[in-house]
């Protein structure tokens, strides 16, 4: 989600961005209860600078949301996992659905090959539980002045569906990508409860040791993240602000967004803008215009 931001104040030392997040709720993704906070989320985006004339940096803050909605302690986890005897070397990603205690579904890397823990027992042994790749490439790129391998391979890994419960996560993806020597990444996507699409990934994500694998947190409430930018300049003359909604996890490429496809077109998501004039701050609302 993104919005055109022109600065045309000659002077500036404090400005303020705050994102509403409007109508979450109707997607059980509000991080708090609709009466908490009159049903918007306010994420307050604060630019500062050294130098107001020529640039700004941006931070986001945390003003409520530990107070709205508890993170819970992902690092307390129990990572316990039955194993089989593996022919690589196993490199481990844990997923966690909703709230404690989590749904907790193991994907272990074996070689080209991937167990998942469809129905999160906590044992991987039953060998229907080790996926091939559905589908690969391979072709050229440009690095730097020559042509290196591109290598893809997908896993379309089915639905997950915890023993003993009626609840269904639908279309368990992940996407492996290496470029010439570097190492792989990874890109998980899930459909949460069979309606919210989520991702996590794009960097390693699996790790070699089951103990500092990389957690990622899907169905649990979200909250808005800066993207591409940390800086605004005024010579810039036109910035285009980004930003997208997410569940934080552990470890590198863990944070969970919510796909755009996923977020009802009638959801409205505003920027409340405060910009410094001679008169005094001037206050106008910026409607995002689109998604990306």
């Amino acid at each position: 989600m993104h919005v055109l931001l022109s600065p045309t104040t000659s002077e500036s030392s404090r400005m303020k961005i705050v994102l509403l997040i409007t109508a979450l709720a109707n997607m059980g993704l509000l991080i708090a209860p609709v009466n908490a906070v009159d049903s918007r989320l306010a994420q307050k985006i604060t630019i500062k600078g050294g130098n107001p004339i020529l640039s700004a940096s941006l931070s986001t803050s945390q003003h409520s949301t530990d107070q709205l909605y508890p993170r819970p302690d992902l690092g307390k986890i129990d990572r316990s996992l039955i194993e089989p005897a593996y022919k690589n070397k196993p490199r481990y990603c844990l997923l966690v659905f909703g709230d404690s205690p989590f749904t907790k579904i193991w994907l272990v890397e074996d070689g080209e090959n991937i167990f998942v823990d469809r129905n999160a027992t906590g044992d991987i042994t039953d060998s229907t539980k080790l996926k091939s790749p559905t589908s690969h490439s391979e072709s050229l790129v440009a690095e730097g002045n020559k042509n290196v391998p591109y290598k893809t391979l997908e896993y379309e890994l089915g639905d997950i569906m915890p023993k003993g419960s009626t609840i269904k996560h639908t279309r368990l993806k992940v996407i492996r990508y290496q470029i010439g020597v570097a190492p792989p990444a990874y890109v998980v996507s899930v459909w949460v409860n069979g309606t919210l699409q989520q991702y996590a990934g794009w960097g390693s994500l699996f790790s070699e040791k089951r103990d500092n694998a990389s957690v990622v947190h899907f169905g649990a409430p979200v909250e808005p993240f800066l993207l591409r930018i940390k800086n605004l300049s005024k010579a810039a003359g036109e910035v285009e602000l980004s930003f997208c909604l997410g569940t934080p996890g552990i470890g590198k490429g863990s944070l969970a967004y919510v796909g755009y496809e996923s977020v009802p077109v009638e959801i409205r998501t505003e920027l409340l803008v405060s910009w410094p004039s001679a008169n005094g701050l001037f206050t106008e609302t910026l409607i995002l215009p689109g998604r990306c």
